[in-house]
Order: structure tokens, then sequence, then C-alpha cells
């Protein structure tokens, strides 16, 4: 006798359950797990091995598809959404206040309330690494920006900086008669040299 396509899935759910706890599983066990559930035939015998190995098959060949055509970026916006209710009750418990009180929420313990930083901290950090390894962010590892950090400041910009050095008593008034190739300002010693 054929199955319903919706008891169909409930096998498969079924065997999806019991694959994650023992994916080596031979289809004589999974024949007798599955009566265990009350999974039977119409005669109440186990189900035919082939009919389970063909849902196997189904069910394996079913989570491969899905893990292709998830894009790695969906995944972690999945990921984020279900860490979201996470994040929102630990908040709850780092900021607690009074009316939280009123809604009948008992205050946490110092220990609670760091333990629950510890672990906003570690959620954050993991989400934020997964990101990472996703490629959402460009990483940059050990390069610098050389041509932003060298690049001599325009001579407007420079005026500028003088006067307000001049201004501000840093640098003597008499640097501003003469234009000097290059100033050199010493911490220790209010003046200025000029080479």
């Amino acid at each position: 006798m054929k199955k319903s396509p919706l008891q169909e899935e409930k096998i498969k759910r079924a065997i999806r359950d019991i694959l994650v706890v023992d994916p080596l599983i031979s289809i004589t066990k999974l024949q007798d797990a599955l009566f265990e559930k009350g999974y039977k035939s119409a005669n109440a015998k186990v189900l035919d091995w082939r009919y389970i190995q063909k849902l196997k098959s189904k069910v394996h060949r079913g989570t491969v598809e899905q893990i292709d055509r998830t894009k790695v970026s969906e995944r972690v916006a999945e990921m984020k959404e279900r860490y979201r209710l996470m994040v929102e009750r630990l908040m709850r418990i780092i900021y607690y206040n009074d009316e939280m009180k009123k809604e009948g929420f008992s205050p946490p313990s110092i220990r609670e309330q760091i333990n629950a930083i510890n672990a906003l901290v570690r959620l954050d950090v993991m989400i934020f690494n997964s990101e990472l390894d996703a490629g959402l962010f460009e990483r940059h590892l050990g390069t610098l920006e050389i041509e932003q950090r060298n690049r001599p400041l325009p001579p407007e910009l420079k005026a500028v900086m003088l006067k307000a050095f001049v201004n501000w008593g840093i640098v003597p008034k008499e640097i501003l008669s003469h234009e000097p190739t290059t100033i050199t300002i010493e911490p220790s010693k209010t003046r200025v040299v000029e080479k």
C-alpha cells in the first residue's frame, strides 16, 4: 500500500532525525527505529527495507540540494534572525530595570549579568566571524593604506594649521613672516628649529 505524501514527509522527517543521531545506521536498524517511533506497514509490521532505502536516499539528496541552493549570505541572515531573540533576552538581563520588575521578572544577580555580557560578546564575535568568513566584508589583513597616510598636506591646510599653532603659542610669530623649508617642533622645548 502506497503512503500519502503527508505520511511520507513524516517518515522522511523521522529518518532525518534518526540519521542526525547515527549517520552510519544500517537499513535494518533504521527499520527498527522507525517501527519503535510508530511507523508501520498496513499489516502492523516494519516498513519494507527497499522503501526505507528509497526514502533515505531522498532525504540525503534533499539535504544536498538544499545546501547547494542556500547562499552563504542567506544562511548568515537566518542565523542572525535565530539569535535575535537570544540577544533581546540577554539585553534584558544585562539592563534590568524597575519596569521589568513590574512585569514580573526577578532581578538577576551580578554573576548572571556578567555571564549574560560574556555570552552576548561571544555571540557578537561569532556572528561577526561568520559574516567575515562568508565574505560579507572585505578583509585587508596586513595591508596599510600607505597612499593616504604619507600624502603631504595641501599648502592651504598647512597655512591654517601654522596660524593655529601661532595663536596657541606653540610656534613663535616670527615664523609667519618667512616660509622655511622644514619646521621641526621639539616638544621638550618651545622653540622652532629651522633647517
